[in-house]
């Protein structure tokens, strides 16, 4: 089960029934921390103590060989992950069977659509030739978390691009807003009312692992989390060399950076 972008996998039905009635782990279990699950999100597993290293092992294979939901909008949106492929489907009957079968029968299949080149596969009616360009429409609009692993380091891609974050609370509204911003009195600054000191980010054209444009967090108060960011991302000596380019555009104070981004 999913809670606080953590996945909780659990080698017995008691254990689990405990937590889901008090929210809490069991305190004479052991717990830890897995950075394997989709969408940057981690999983707690039994740790490999002498007898439960097995054990664990198991319950990571089973968890990866499972189909995963990773986003349902009401009901008529899900994408699901399984066998490192994506299944976007439109219908509630179809998310039904996917469930039960593991299978979408009618689909229509894209290459390295997915976040990272994943192939995806979105359903199809022969009745309905709008079904398919509604799901293109709404997976191309979804915000993936691909990497998580301290409280000032988080890679998110939105729309073709990637956003290197370095600070947990833009990352938490960035994950609301799809804006880099360090307060929600950010939003209700009109587009050109740009003031010094602002948070934002510098854009860097086609510097992500598959030719994204990256966007990166930069602080005027926290002048090293630029260069940390992207040398976390892309390397040391990659990321001295893009620094030291042209192909930097100049710094692009508070949310402006996100809107600034269509000029381009």
């Amino acid at each position: 089960m999913i809670k606080q972008k953590r996945f909780y996998v659990f080698e017995d039905t008691a254990a689990r029934a405990a937590f889901m009635a008090s929210g809490k782990l069991p305190a004479q279990s052991d717990f830890y921390d897995c950075a394997v699950g989709p969408l940057g999100t981690m999983k707690l597993l039994n740790k490999a103590t002498a007898k439960k290293k097995t054990a664990a092992a198991k319950l990571l294979a089973t968890f990866k060989s499972m189909p995963l939901l990773l986003f349902q909008k009401s009901n008529d949106f899900f994408v699901w992950r399984y066998n490192k492929i994506l299944y976007v489907i439109g219908k509630y009957t179809s998310n039904l069977q996917f469930e039960q079968y593991y299978s979408l029968p009618y689909n229509e299949s894209r290459f390295d659509m997915g976040p990272n080149g994943e192939m995806v596969m979105f359903e199809i009616d022969n009745k309905n030739s709008r079904l398919e360009e509604r799901l293109i429409a709404q997976f191309k609009e979804l915000a993936w978390p691909l990497e998580s692993n301290s409280k000032n380091y988080f890679v998110w891609k939105y729309r073709n691009r990637i956003y290197l974050i370095g600070d947990i609370k833009t990352d938490r509204l960035f994950a609301k807003n799809r804006f880099i911003i360090y307060s929600k009195e950010d939003l209700d600054m009109p587009h050109y009312s740009i003031r010094p000191g602002m948070p934002g980010s510098r854009i860097y054209l086609n510097a992500g692992h598959r030719g994204e444009m990256l966007v990166v967090e930069e602080n005027p108060q926290r002048p090293k989390m630029t260069s940390r960011l992207l040398k976390k991302y892309l390397g040391d000596k990659q990321a001295r060399r893009l620094l030291f380019s042209n192909h930097s555009t100049a710094p692009h104070l508070g949310v402006y950076a996100y809107q600034n981004c269509y000029a381009f």
